[in-house]
This record gives C-alpha cells, structure tokens and sequence, in this order.
C-alpha cells in the first residue's frame, strides 16, 4: 500500500465478546481512476459534457469514454469494423445508419436526438421525403431544383429516392442558405 495513492493501512481497536483487547487490520484505499490516454483525458477536461459539443462523432467518443469504453466495443456493437468506427470517431467522412444511432442511443441510454447535429437528424430522419418536401413546399419540379442547385436531374433522383447520400455542402446549399 502506498501514501500517493491515498491507500491507508492500521489498526482499529476493539473489545472481543471476552472482554480481551484485540486488533483488527484496517485496510483502506482509494478506487482507480478510470484509465485514459492523454489525449482521452484533454478531451474530457475540455468538454465536460455533451450537450457543448457540436458534432455527432464528438458527442459519441464523449458518451463512450464516459462509460469506460473502447473503440472495439463501441465497432462490435453497431456492426462495423474498428477501423472505419476509429475513421468515424476522428470525424471522417463516414456517416452512420439510423440503425447504428439507435444502438448507439441505446446503448449509452440517452434520446437518439442527443447524438445528432442538424445534418445528421436529416439523413436520420429519412433525406427523401425531406427533399421531396422541399421541393412540394416550394411548389417546384425535380429539374427545377436540380437546375437551381446546378446538378443534374439525375442526381436528385437518386437523393429522393434514398440511392445516395446528399452531402453536408448540398444539405447546406439548399437548406441554410437564403
């Protein structure tokens, strides 16, 4: 036992059912820290909670390492490997599913909305029905559209559809700016 861990060693008197004096062997000690990389631990000194942070592949790495665990546990539980989790978790361009959130959500027992940015709850909830939206809201066509985003037409199709993924620059293009 060891005075810079806080560990304490003694003894404590008491009186046994005989009446003798006797010792018993005290033993006390402080529970370890969580174990922390450097780097894990600037991350958590620096954000000491979620709700601060801005992107959804921070608000993951946070939730993980406030649970204790590792980048292999969090890959095995939304089915991925760990390099493209690690990919992720760097803040890659790699989005994961809604199936993926929902695990993650569950996971970490908190509302899946708590992991999202705006980006990442469009593509959550589902880009197509949004897109179509828009465009039914603005009372224009599909090529109108592409023709005003200056894409073809094709290419929006295939966002409705679900086929491919609209990037955060064209999300942006079309739903935040004026």
């Amino acid at each position: 036992l060891s005075e810079e861990n806080n560990d304490t060693f003694y003894f404590e008197p008491f009186i046994n059912d005989i009446g003798k004096l006797k010792y018993i062997a005290v033993i006390s000690f402080k529970l370890p820290e969580r174990y922390f990389t450097k780097e894990q631990k600037i991350f958590m000194t620096e954000n000491h909670a979620p709700d601060k942070l801005t992107e959804p592949h921070e608000k993951v790495k946070w939730y993980r390492l406030d649970h204790s665990l590792k980048q292999t546990d969090i890959s095995g539980c939304i089915g991925t490997s760990k390099d493209t989790y690690m990919r992720y978790e760097q803040g890659k361009d790699i989005t994961l599913s809604p199936t993926q959130y929902d695990k993650l959500a569950s996971l970490f027992n908190v509302p899946v909305d708590c992991l999202l940015d705006e980006y990442n709850k469009f593509l959550y909830l589902g880009q197509g029905a949004q897109i179509k939206e828009f465009r039914k809201s603005h009372k224009i066509t599909q090529a109108e559209l592409a023709r005003r985003l200056s894409i073809q037409t094709q290419r929006l199709k295939r966002w409705e559809q679900g086929k491919n993924r609209m990037s955060k620059k064209w999300w942006e293009k079309l739903f935040k700016q004026p």
